[in-house]
């Protein structure tokens, strides 16, 4: 969706005021709506809405080649990154290395594989947050498939880190939870990954996020409140 160069000013003008189109606080997100479905071909799926924005994240347990057995290559001359591609199948959005890791850890001692899929319904920004909503929900409640008796599951949990992204403007000033013409307007966007504590866990960017180590910090402190 294209904005013109008036809207793109009109919003960043109102930023820098402490002003949002749909008058929320600088640090203030969008409603959340967590909706859980029932699809015969996935192990989970749940639909994610905030605003106008909306997704559908599933995920679906897979063979592997070590689960058919089907591979002579020993442990040692796998690389790393190809054991990774065929465990965990996705590719529309960057997945930090430290919820890979946690997912990989409980892979690997079931011997299986996941695909996780996003669908996207509508977009009006932030799909990024959504997505690991949906997905920390999915990993919270898991019936992982027992290879050698696929009749039977176990009931696991994964915690991974919560995702807020900030949009930057200059002079300092951000929002948190993006609209899209939010996002269009910025300098850059900050994926920034907290714990259920508030401790930092790790930092995505996209576009110019080149600010001040006094402007950082001042964002990890409105998130982590």
């Amino acid at each position: 969706m294209g904005f013109s160069q008036d809207e793109l000013t009109f919003v960043r003008n109102g930023i820098a005021k402490g002003c949002r189109a749909d008058l929320r606080k600088s640090k203030e997100e969008r409603e959340t709506c967590v909706t859980h479905a029932s699809i015969a071909q996935s192990d989970g799926n749940v639909r994610v809405k905030r605003g106008w924005s909306e997704i559908e994240v599933s995920i679906q347990f897979k063979e592997t080649q070590e689960t058919l057995g089907a591979s002579n290559i020993s442990e040692e001359i796998l690389n790393v990154k190809e054991q990774h591609a065929e465990s965990i199948e996705f590719s529309k959005i960057a997945i930090p290395d430290i919820i890979i890791s946690k997912i990989l850890e409980l892979l690997d001692s079931y011997k299986i594989g996941i695909r996780i899929e996003l669908n996207i319904l509508s977009n009006d920004g932030n799909i990024y947050d959504l997505f690991f909503i949906g997905l920390g929900t999915l990993l919270k409640s898991l019936d992982v498939p027992i290879i050698d008796d696929l009749k039977r599951t176990e009931k696991r949990e994964i915690d991974i880190p919560i995702s807020k992204t900030v949009a930057l403007f200059n002079n300092g000033h951000f929002v948190m939870d993006p609209t899209m013409i939010e996002e269009e307007a910025s300098c850059g966007l900050m994926h920034i990954f907290v714990s259920n504590e508030g401790k930092l866990m790790g930092c995505l960017s996209e576009g110019d996020c080149d600010i001040e180590k006094g402007s950082f910090i001042n964002i990890i402190q409105e998130i982590s409140i």
